[in-house]
């Protein structure tokens, strides 16, 4: 009987052994068999804020973005301070078509996180699909400060300067990132650096 009861001991697992099961699955880009682990991680422990986290960034993975939204949801039902929670669900509110609550996501993440460059890069990116050119450039402006070795930024606030009409600047910046990310531009600093 004794032995009986130490195999069964042995046999249970932990909801944190589902949880880093899960994050080996992710890992594998198995991402089934890791929403599998993260909700028995979940229902052995429901207030487990990392395990929805990777439940979402799982069901991000595999494209259920409105899944992935309301994993994030209770990860900061339960800690309200996990940053990357809102990185993550302003990328999902974003596939969402959700644009305000993806501001709104990153706007959280800066006030917890003022040095995140990510959240610069992403709110740019809201603001250019809002049509608010002038903000998504100062965003843009903020992200290169932080990080200057990014072609991706340089290429996306020259095309928000040629909306505003500031071809000189624009300019400047596709040359920039030419110099960093090769020849993929050639075409728009033709068009645009006459």
């Amino acid at each position: 009987m004794f032995l009986f009861i130490v195999i069964a001991a042995n046999a249970q697992t932990t909801a944190e052994e589902f949880y880093n099961n899960g994050n080996t699955k992710v890992l594998l880009k198995d991402y089934r068999a890791a929403v599998l682990n993260y909700n028995s991680a979940i229902a052995l422990n429901p207030n487990y804020a990392e395990a929805y986290y990777g439940l979402g960034q799982a069901k991000e993975k595999m494209e259920d973005y409105f899944s992935a939204f309301k994993a994030y949801d209770n990860a900061l039902k339960i800690n309200p301070e996990y940053g990357d929670v809102y990185l993550s669900m302003g990328k999902a509110n974003i596939e969402l078509g959700e644009y305000d609550k993806a501001e709104d996501n990153f706007n959280n993440l800066l006030k917890l996180k003022p040095v995140n460059p990510d959240a610069y890069f992403l709110l740019a990116g809201v603001k250019v699909r809002q049509r608010e050119y002038a903000k998504a450039i100062e965003l843009y402006n903020q992200f290169i400060e932080l990080k200057q070795d990014n072609p991706d930024a340089y290429y996306d606030r020259a095309s928000a300067k040629v909306i505003v009409g500031d071809n000189s600047g624009a300019c400047f910046d596709l040359t920039r990132a030419k110099e960093l990310a090769g020849t993929k531009i050639f075409k728009e600093i033709l068009v645009v650096c006459k």
